[in-house]
C-alpha cells in the first residue's frame, strides 16, 4: 500500500516512521468508503454501501484496473463487501482528437444548453450517438444535424402534422384507438427501452425509439390523411363523411397514441422535451414510468413547434 517518496517524486500521504507514502491509488480508493463516514460515523456508509444491493462503479477504461483488481483486494482484506458491478465506459474525443487541459479543446456544455434552450440537445447526441462502452467523438456539425434532422425532422415534424390535422378535422379531440399494426407495434416499444437499460446500452434504447418513430412517419405517408382531410372539408353524403372520418379517426389516433408511448419513452431520456409532448398530446406526465396510456377523447393541443430550427452555435 506504500510506495517510496522517491519513486512518488515526494507527493503522497507519508507513511508514519518510514520515507515512503502511501500508493496514491490506495487512498484514492478509500475516498469511496470515507466519504461514506466509514470508521467514523457509518450511518451513511450503511445505508449506501455495506446494507445496499446495489453498488455499481462506472469508471473509464483507463482506470479499470485499479478498480477491477486492486480495489477488490482491498475491500476483501477489509472485509468490507466488494461492488456489486463495474461498468467500464471508453473516452470522449473532440472532432477525432483528444479533449485535454494542454490542447484547451475543452467544450463548454453550458453553451449548447444556452443556445438549443435545454439540456435535451446534448442528452440527446451523447446518449444516442456515443456508446456506453465505446470511445465517441462530439462535433459541433453532428450535434446540429441531430437536432434538426432527427429530433425536428423525425419526431418535431410528426407531431406537428398529426395534431395540426387533428385540431382541423376533429377540433383537437382523439377518436378512438383502432387495433392496428402501428398501435402494437407501439405497445411492445417500452419492454425494448426498459431492456436497453438493464444492459446499460442506452444507445439501443433510443434506438428502438427512433426505429418506431420511423414507422409511424412512413405510415403517415402511406396512408396520406391530408388528402382525407380535404375531402371530408368538401361536400359528401352521410355515408361517404361517415367511411372517411372513421379512415381519417383512426389514422390519426394511432399516430397519437404512439407518440404518447414515445413520449413516455422518452422521459428518462429527454426529460424537458418529453414533458412538453405529454401536454400537447393532452395527457399528464406521470411522476412514475405508467405506461397505461388512455388518448381517446382527450383534447390536444397545437401550435407549438417541439425542436424549433436554429441557428449555428458559434463557439468562442
Amino acid at each position: 500500500m506504500s510506495r517510496s517518496a522517491e519513486r512518488a517524486r515526494g507527493w503522497g500521504v507519508p507513511v508514519p516512521r518510514s520515507d515512503e507514502v502511501v500508493y496514491v491509488w490506495f487512498d484514492a480508493l478509500a475516498n469511496y468508503l470515507t466519504g461514506l463516514g466509514y470508521g467514523s460515523d457509518e450511518s451513511l456508509f450503511q445505508r449506501y454501501w455495506s446494507q445496499q444491493g446495489e453498488r455499481i462503479h462506472f469508471v473509464g477504461k483507463g482506470i479499470s484496473k485499479f478498480h477491477a483488481i486492486y480495489w477488490p483486494g482491498i475491500l476483501l482484506s477489509a472485509g468490507v463487501p466488494l461492488p456489486s458491478s463495474i461498468f467500464v465506459h471508453g473516452y470522449l474525443t473532440l472532432d477525432g482528437g483528444k479533449i485535454g487541459k494542454s490542447a484547451g479543446n475543452g467544450v463548454d456544455p453550458e453553451v449548447f444548453v444556452q443556445h438549443y434552450k435545454t439540456p435535451d440537445a446534448l442528452r440527446y447526441y451523447l446518449l444516442l450517438h456515443i456508446r456506453s462502452a465505446d470511445d465517441g467523438d462530439f462535433s459541433k456539425e453532428r450535434l446540429e444535424a441531430a437536432w434538426s434532422g432527427e429530433l425536428g425532422g423525425q419526431l418535431g415534424n410528426l407531431v406537428n402534422r398529426v395534431l395540426t390535422l387533428l385540431a382541423s378535422s376533429f377540433s383537437a379531440m382523439t377518436p378512438s384507438v383502432p387495433d392496428s399494426a402501428l398501435v402494437r407495434e407501439a405497445t411492445i416499444l417500452p419492454e425494448k427501452v426498459f431492456h436497453s437499460f438493464d444492459r446499460y446500452e442506452l444507445h439501443i434504447g433510443l434506438t428502438e425509439i427512433f426505429s418506431y418513430l420511423g414507422s409511424a412517419n412512413r405510415e403517415f405517408t402511406r396512408k396520406a390523411p391530408w388528402s382525407d382531410a380535404k375531402v371530408l372539408a368538401g361536400k359528401l353524403d352521410r355515408v361517404e363523411r361517415r367511411i372517411i372520418s372513421d379512415r381519417l379517426g383512426a389514422t390519426l389516433a394511432e399516430q397519437v397514441y404512439g407518440l404518447a408511448t414515445v413520449a413516455r419513452c422518452l422521459l428518462p431520456f429527454l426529460p424537458e422535451s418529453a414533458s412538453r409532448l405529454h401536454t400537447m398530446l393532452g395527457i399528464p406526465c406521470p411522476a412514475q414510468y405508467d405506461f397505461r396510456i388512455s388518448i381517446t377523447g382527450v383534447k390536444t393541443s397545437s401550435g407549438e413547434i417541439l425542436f424549433p430550427r436554429q441557428t449555428a452555435v458559434r463557439m468562442k
